[in-house]
């Protein structure tokens, strides 16, 4: 709170050996009932923090709808989590655990700003209030002008000054404007029926709030996909003279922004939520200018600015927000967490959006181990390997690799923010549909092996090539291809992959298996795993059997036992069972290496070749072996096309 402090407010321990109870200032926001107050208030945290909600109790005397009379506060956010057994309040608008203390306190601030009338806490202030919005009312060229009480409540004392709080009782149409009108909300948001036809539980759940930070304006909870803000009568919040004083009304514009909950691949649990600048003048978001046509990720506690920072309207508050405290500074400031994609054996895989642009990313968060298997400080924690292997790994550039957007370091993990596949798993791919087709397998094989041709070539070993480690850009038949979680390989001793492998070691070459992870391995370990994907694409099922009782996975695979029954490989051709048949062979030096596979004749398909150019190209990478790594190549401004002119020049 002292490092991000909030406007209105100051905090201290009550005893400084005791860190749950606290002593807070606040003082009375501007434009409201409370202004120039200064009222003190207990904050009470429990053990179970933050399972359980503080309790706030006021010290000074104040007469407001949400407060009762001994002090204590009530609001939804201090409410025990769960279900308000009397109906009244939702259970997403009570505590949850990614609350803060700063969105109590901003919470409180749109308390004072914006009482609930409906509120037991004081029956005798909501009635009051009640009566006070009997405004005096004017009828002028057929347009009501309000004006409104304006005091400060001290103790039980009333002090109402009768004022207009924004000295202007003109109707729109004399307002001089410096702004031409810009889009109708209606043109930047779903239509009403497009609306209704979205599924139910989607539209109807809370998924925000607008909490004013000063009257008039008024607080909104989300529930639709799109909100707009503006000068427009068509706008979810319409903001006239009676909201914002002349000089700032003439610089608004007619849609000044829109904020938008946008679903990923139809999953209701996957969505981003972020604010867009429509305006001339600016939108800011935390005092930053976000542009206009630009968007930034919205989370909890966000205030929004119209025009200029000083002219904060509103705080974005979430009910579906993600913890992403564990995040260091560097990654959190830019990035925002959404769900848990996967985990695998060295941590796990989030979706995170680019606060700046709302651009899909994947976070993986690989776990740091204090040694390893020999006993051996682990590489993990070495900073200047990490930092090695980063360089290298920044410095690979190829359409069929998973790209990496940047790399951090930190005492307790390495997270790797990478580009988003959002076809998924080659893996689930072939679950889903039980196997593919050939022509499907065939463009999808060929770029795996076009990229780790590539990491070959860079001095890259990928430990763990599998289906799951295959990410497509799509849902379609003709997708990009990208293998990925070859980051950091050699950084991951050969014991400890073992210990992944034994685990599932279907894609483990022979040679690993009869050295135990000892020893070292050449590149010809790709090959063989290669065989056994194109095998699982084909046939959608594994060449080994894991039931046998008379000999074991390991043995299977070290013998090189499999076959091709006619009622998985009846569809197949003889070139493709061919080409596994090659990549699977026991003896590493008799099996076909990477380039011969490029030159093998099931892949020499025109159509397949065509294809695979119209995709690679859409990514308009070049395939340049990095400088900095240990490499025969050195063809700086090297493309596609020449990777099978080398194959070809090589066999």
């Amino acid at each position: 709170l002292n490092k991000n402090p909030v406007e209105g407010f100051s905090a201290g321990l009550i005893d400084d050996n005791d860190i749950y109870q606290w002593e807070v200032l606040i003082i009375g926001p501007p434009d409201t009932l409370y202004e120039g107050g200064f009222f003190k208030a207990h904050l009470e945290f429990p053990r179970e923090y933050p399972l359980r909600p503080p309790r706030m109790k006021f010290i000074t005397e104040i007469w407001h709808p949400n407060i009762e009379k001994n002090g204590n506060v009530c609001i939804s956010i201090l409410h025990e989590p769960g279900d308000d057994k009397w109906g009244y309040e939702k259970a997403s608008e009570r505590w949850l655990p990614v609350h803060t203390v700063e969105t109590i306190l901003i919470s409180v601030i749109s308390m004072l700003a914006d009482p609930n009338d409906e509120s037991p806490a004081n029956v005798d202030a909501a009635v009051k209030r009640m009566e006070g919005k009997l405004y005096r009312i004017q009828e002028k060229g057929g347009e009501v002008c309000q004006k409104k009480p304006r005091g400060v409540f001290v103790g039980h004392e009333q002090i109402f000054k009768w004022k207009d709080l924004f000295n202007s009782g003109k109707p729109d149409e004399e307002i001089v404007l410096t702004l031409p009108d810009t889009q109708d909300a209606n043109s930047v948001c779903l239509t009403q029926s497009q609306e209704v036809s979205l599924s139910q539980d989607r539209t109807m759940t809370v998924w925000g709030r607008l909490c004013p930070i000063k009257l008039p304006f008024k607080s909104l909870e989300m529930i639709k996909n799109c909100y707009t803000l503006g000068r427009s009568e068509s706008c979810d919040i319409w903001v006239t003279n009676k909201e914002l004083k002349p000089k700032w009304l003439s610089v608004m514009s007619k849609v000044h922004f829109k904020i938008t909950r946008e679903f990923i691949n139809g999953n209701t649990k996957d969505m981003v939520i972020y604010l867009e600048d429509l305006s001339q003048n600016g939108t800011f978001v935390n005092k930053q200018r976000v542009g206009r046509g630009n968007k930034v990720v919205l989370e909890s506690n966000d205030v929004i600015s119209l025009a200029q920072p000083m002219v904060t309207v509103y705080v974005f508050m979430s009910t579906v927000a993600f913890e992403s405290n564990d995040l260091p500074p560097e990654l959190k400031s830019r990035y925002a967490v959404s769900r848990k994609l996967g985990s695998g054996a060295c941590g796990e895989v989030k979706l995170v959006f680019s606060k700046v642009g709302c651009k899909k990313f994947a976070m993986k968060t690989v776990l740091k181990m204090s040694t390893t298997t020999n006993g051996q400080r682990h590489p993990l924690n070495d900073p200047d390997k990490i930092m090695n292997e980063v360089k290298i790994l920044k410095a690979l550039k190829h359409p069929c690799i998973i790209r990496m957007e940047e790399i951090v370091d930190s005492p307790r993990a390495v997270y790797i923010v990478l580009e988003l596949m959002e076809g998924g798993e080659l893996f689930e791919r072939i679950k889903s549909r039980g196997k593919l087709s050939e022509k499907s397998a065939k463009l999808i094989f060929y770029q795996v092996v076009l990229a780790v041709s590539y990491l070959h070539d860079s001095g890259i070993t990928h430990r763990d090539l599998k289906p799951e480690n295959i990410l497509l850009a799509s849902d379609t038949d003709v997708t990009l291809a990208k293998v990925s979680d070859f980051g950091l390989s050699k950084l991951v001793d050969a014991q400890t992959m073992m210990k992944t492998f034994c685990g599932t070691p279907m894609y483990v070459a022979p040679e690993i298996l009869c050295n135990i992870g000892r020893g070292s391995y050449t590149n010809q370990v790709h090959v063989w795993s290669l065989g056994v994907i194109l095998y699982a694409c084909l046939s959608g099922s594994v060449p080994f059997n894991c039931q046998d009782r008379e000999i074991s996975l390991q043995e299977q695979i070290k013998r090189g036992c499999y076959k091709f029954p006619a009622s998985k490989f009846g569809h197949v051709t003889n070139k493709a069972i061919d080409l596994i048949k090659r990549m699977m062979t026991v003896n590493p030096q008799k099996r076909i290496t990477i380039k011969q596979v490029l030159l093998h004749p099931w892949l020499q398909d025109r159509d397949l070749r065509d294809t695979a150019d119209m995709l690679l190209s859409k990514e308009n990478d070049e395939n340049v072996v990095p400088i900095s790594i240990s490499s025969n190549y050195r063809h700086k401004n090297e493309q596609y096309p020449s990777l099978i002119k080398r194959a070809r020049m090589e066999v």
